[in-house]
């Protein structure tokens, strides 16, 4: 895996306080209804990432360690080069690199 810092992002505080301290599922529960994602959304998130912890305590670590993705839409907002909002698939001229 390769990592490119493109621009060095503001230091800001963490948007969901104590996050370290959650576990994965209570943490993308808090964002989602925090940052207003879809119950459709939260519910597809979730469904992933019981399969995900599943299959890492199976397996150990290892079992987790890749893991595929597919979204049908992405919004950015709020840091680097997405001070404005921006949808993947809106005329972009790349995708986007996080």
């Amino acid at each position: 895996m390769a990592v490119e810092q493109v621009l060095q992002p503001d230091s800001r505080a963490p948007r969901i306080a104590a996050a370290e301290d959650l576990s994965p599922t209570r943490l993308l529960r808090l964002y989602g209804t925090t940052y207003g994602m879809s119950p459709e959304g939260l519910a597809a998130a979730e469904a992933a990432l019981e399969d995900a912890l599943q299959a890492a305590a199976a397996g150990g670590a290892a079992a987790a360690q890749c893991v595929e993705v597919e979204f049908g839409e992405v919004r950015m907002q709020g840091f680097g080069p997405f001070k404005e909002p921006a949808v993947s698939g809106s005329g972009l001229q790349r995708p986007f690199c996080v």
